[in-house]
């Protein structure tokens, strides 16, 4: 603060001097009608006064200024030698005047500028921030070490995304990221990220905690922070008592909570459970900001990530991403010697909706469909929308029995659904499934068998067919019939 103040009083002297200095100067000069020797003195100290007030001044500025001290003794000599006949200010001596007072005002203006402080100790800046004022020497120029900082934190992120494939689930790794960097800048220890689940409760972004360590500590505190969108630091100036006392109901409370806010609300949380003693409230306020802005980050690029995998009206993997995916399930399943299913279900009758102009319920029966297929199968299986009204599933680790059982759940949830829908055209499911068993079958290979057999029920006007274990031209034959 001292320091501050001792730099303001140093710029400010040079424009007190000059100031009171042209006062006087104007006051002399008014005086020359009675004494000349006034105008000339008061000529002198106008001259003296413009040097401290450009000081700083920009070339421009300085040269307005001179302009200015000269106009103001042009008209003060006018009216000394009551000079009648013509203009004074014309005069070449008036002009002469205005002209080396300009030159002068700019002079002063772009060459004496002011230099740094000699007050200021070497390695020390003040900074408006309230951050650490300790610098260091880097190419010649003093910065900061919270600049520093920001630097780096922002620099591991870049690393970060670069090796994030844009295939998986970034959170867990932007878990453990997001963790050390936090640490690294603050000090905070014990810090844990929350997504918010569909429900609003805080789920850890690590999947491997256990359920029991998963939740927050001092819920109730974290549900306020959340609800207000205010960030909370124990024994900060914005924790009231009231705060505080919420905060102390519980054994254990965090000691910094960051809440994350989307446009559609709140998506996750930060929680720290220590902080060190006298943690700068100004440095915790940058991190916060930083960790929302790359949190918003990596959340609106998922998005995309996600509308790009995904079928926009069903909801589910779009054909180019379920073939992908599909060929690779396939070739992991041999490999481990675990079996795999590919179940294809289509829905008879979904064009008749569009000729009947039933739009929006051929929507909802599409986006219905595919939910209830991706809602009864693991999380480890896939489902994608492969044409208009046909939808594919893998399903790993499952026998072509076991997979039957799963596929009557499903097709009868389904039709529960399309009951419960305003359709006046009747729609019809059919499902077909084919296994590898053991043995190794191609993905395409795999795919047409369970479209035939879809065919096949199609033909015997049931709902579901599987494709027989051994003989698998009869399913293909029928296919191609």
């Amino acid at each position: 603060m001292s320091h501050a103040a001792g730099g303001e009083s140093k710029t400010t002297h040079p424009v007190l001097i000059g100031s009171a200095g042209a006062i006087g100067a104007v006051t002399l000069l008014s005086l020359g009608d009675q004494n000349p020797a006034f105008f000339q003195l008061g000529t002198v100290v106008l001259t003296l006064s413009l040097v401290p007030l450009s000081i700083g001044l920009n070339r421009r500025c300085g040269a307005m200024l001179g302009l200015l001290f000269g106009v103001v003794w042009a008209a003060t000599r006018h009216v000394m030698i009551e000079d009648t006949g013509g203009w004074v200010l014309l005069s070449p001596i008036s002009l002469l005047a205005m002209g080396s007072l300009t030159a002068l005002g700019s002079l002063a203006g772009s060459v004496l500028e002011s230099g740094p402080d000699p007050a200021s100790p070497e390695g020390v800046v003040a900074d408006g921030t309230g951050f650490a004022t300790r610098t260091r020497r880097a190419s010649g120029r003093e910065r900061p070490e919270i600049v520093s900082a920001v630097q780096a934190i922002l620099a591991g992120n870049r690393d970060w995304l670069l090796q994030w494939d844009q295939q998986g689930d970034p959170w867990v790794s932007f878990d453990n990221h997001v963790r050390q960097w936090i640490h690294t800048a603050t000090g905070a220890r014990r810090v844990r990220c929350f997504r918010l689940d569909e429900h609003g409760r805080p789920t850890p972004m690590n999947r491997s905690t256990a359920d029991q360590a998963a939740r927050p500590s001092n819920e109730a505190l974290v549900a306020h922070v959340l609800a207000h969108n205010r960030r909370y630091v124990a024994d900060g100036p914005g924790s009231g008592p009231l705060l505080r006392e919420l905060a102390e109901r519980s054994g254990g409370s965090p000691a910094w909570i960051v809440p994350i806010r989307d446009r559609e609300g709140p998506i996750g949380v930060m929680t720290a459970e220590e902080l060190p003693a006298g943690a700068d409230q100004d440095r915790l306020e940058l991190v916060a900001d930083l960790l929302e802005a790359l949190w918003l980050h990596v959340h609106h690029a998922n998005q995309l990530r996600t509308a790009w995998l995904l079928d926009r009206a069903s909801g589910v993997l779009n054909r180019g991403e379920f073939l992908g995916l599909l060929e690779e399930t396939v070739a992991a399943g041999h490999e481990l010697r675990e079996p795999v299913v590919v179940m294809a279900v289509s829905i008879e009758g979904l064009r008749g909706l569009d000729d009947t102009g039933q739009w929006q319920v051929r929507d909802e029966v599409v986006c219905a469909v595919g939910q209830a297929i991706r809602n009864g199968l693991r999380k480890d299986d896939a489902v994608g929308r492969f044409s208009d009204a046909q939808f594919v599933a893998v399903m790993r680790r499952l026998d072509a029995g076991l997979a039957e059982l799963i596929a009557q759940k499903i097709v009868g949830a389904i039709q529960d659904i399309i009951a419960r829908l305003d359709a006046r055209t009747p729609l019809q499911l059919r499902a077909g499934l084919a296994g590898t068993g053991f043995e190794k079958i191609e993905p395409e290979e795999l795919l047409r068998q369970a479209m035939a057999a879809q065919q096949r029920a199609r033909r015997e006007n049931v709902p579901i067919r599987i494709a027989p274990a051994r003989g698998r031209g009869e399913a293909v034959e029928v296919a191609r019939r």
